[in-house]
């Protein structure tokens, strides 16, 4: 009851502070309105794409198998692993998204043109789908600590012809060795952890790792109060010159010759 309260007041101080393209005097982000959040023009292989997915979603909604599934806590520090026995419909309906923020990120692969995505967090791969839809070309790096829901996402990547690189295990772990090679992330979305410190470090080691012109985006800023510190120290560090807040999601962009500066969006 706390939290939806919390949740409730965000999105109503969201809305008296969110604006549209007419409130934006930024040439970047207005293009990036206009491309990303607000396209006049929705293409046909974004509606296939959505379709696709959203099947699958709700395939996977109704789909009774059990799963083992490692709950590492705290993340990153994580002292403790835990199993649980969990349906594949309870972990397609818990994470399920508007699809809406799908496209979204669909639209910002696709404008952005990413080389290489790194994406924390790969569950059932709904989200990596739209990524790698959106960005076909791109190395897709992906980050999943559960065996159990990767070889699922796995089969849904086959299927849709794709082969990401898959990095299993607790993320500090996987940090350890997270080695790119000579290609950095330039896109990078954090869906792994909705805690405070967990958001904070992975952005700061991430933030020294990745290409020098780079977009991080952050999943549910507005989910806790946790959250929303992650994002107003993320958003504030001296590296990031823009910020775009549109509720569900904060996205950054980094290693522009530009002031800084903060949108909050209206979206859709």
């Amino acid at each position: 009851m706390q939290k939806a309260l919390f949740q409730i007041q965000a999105w109503l101080r969201y809305q008296m502070q969110a604006k549209g393209r007419h409130g934006v005097h930024s040439p970047f982000v207005y293009t990036f309105i206009d491309q990303v959040l607000k396209p006049v023009r929705i293409e046909k292989q974004e509606r296939e794409t959505v379709k696709k997915i959203e099947q699958l979603r709700r395939e996977r909604c109704q789909d009774q198998r059990i799963l083992e599934v490692e709950d590492f806590g705290a993340g990153l520090g994580g002292k403790q692993t835990r199993f649980q026995q969990r349906p594949v419909a309870a972990i397609a309906n818990s994470s399920a998204r508007s699809p809406l923020y799908g496209i979204l990120l669909y639209r910002l692969c696709a404008w952005w043109k990413p080389k290489v995505c790194l994406e924390m967090g790969t569950n059932l791969g709904f989200s990596t789908l739209y990524q790698m839809y959106g960005a076909p070309h791109a190395r897709m790096i992906t980050m999943e600590g559960s065996p159990a829901i990767a070889d699922i996402a796995t089969s849904h990547f086959q299927a849709a012809g794709f082969e990401p690189e898959i990095i299993l295990g607790e993320f500090s772990k996987s940090f350890e060795n997270f080695n790119p090679g000579d290609a950095s992330p330039d896109y990078i979305f954090i869906d792994g952890n909705h805690r405070k410190d967990p958001t904070v470090a992975y952005f700061q080691f991430l933030m020294n790792r990745c290409a020098p012109a780079s977009v991080f985006i952050f999943d549910d800023i507005h989910w806790s109060p946790g959250m929303e510190a992650a994002w107003d120290i993320i958003r504030a560090d001296a590296r990031v010159q823009v910020s775009i807040d549109v509720f569900g999601m904060g996205i950054c962009f980094t290693g522009r010759d530009q002031a800084k500066e903060h949108f909050v969006l209206r979206y859709p």
